[in-house]
């Protein structure tokens, strides 16, 4: 109890710091969206969970899909909106697939960046990712334009994801 008060006040603070700066745009944003995704992980920690995927979009959503105890589950956070918090969702049978695939990917520590694939698009969004399972980490960026280079490199299942939860 007294490390989940401690980590609501840090949020509170941070979030109240971020709201002052927000000139930096997307750059606080993404320090904001790691923060919030680290601490969630340090909490799932003990309860078991081993392996995670997290999403960020620059319009304002996380998503965190985690293992624990043989069930996936996920939740989602809105940092540009007035509530912050973390919220459970439901996942479907396919949206556990994408995850279980996704964990595949971390086979060994890496880094990709797939951004601005098509030329005649003009506005996407960037979305920057983590897999990160008990020896490894895959991280990343993609923008929304990147849906054929992310199959073509067997990273679909991220995008999948991406649609599904952050649009």
């Amino acid at each position: 109890m007294k490390q989940c008060l401690k980590a609501v006040t840090f949020i509170v603070f941070f979030s109240s710091f971020l709201t002052s700066y927000s000139q930096n745009g997307s750059q606080m944003d993404s320090v904001y969206a790691g923060v919030l995704v680290e601490m969630k992980e340090k909490y799932l920690e003990p309860l078991g969970v081993n392996s995670t995927l997290s999403l960020f979009s620059n319009i304002g959503n996380v998503i965190l899909i985690y293992e624990q105890n043989g069930e996936i589950k996920a939740a989602k956070f809105f940092f540009k909106k007035s509530k912050k918090k973390f919220k459970n969702i439901r996942l479907s049978k396919g949206d556990e697939l994408d995850y279980k695939n996704c964990i595949l990917i971390a086979s060994k520590d890496t880094v990709i960046s797939f951004a601005g694939c098509k030329e005649f698009v003009h506005s996407f969004n960037n979305i920057v990712f983590e897999i990160s399972t008990i020896n490894n980490v895959v991280k990343g960026n993609f923008t929304s334009d990147c849906a054929d280079v992310l199959k073509g490199n067997n990273l679909f299942p991220l995008f999948n994801i991406y649609k599904k939860f952050l649009l």
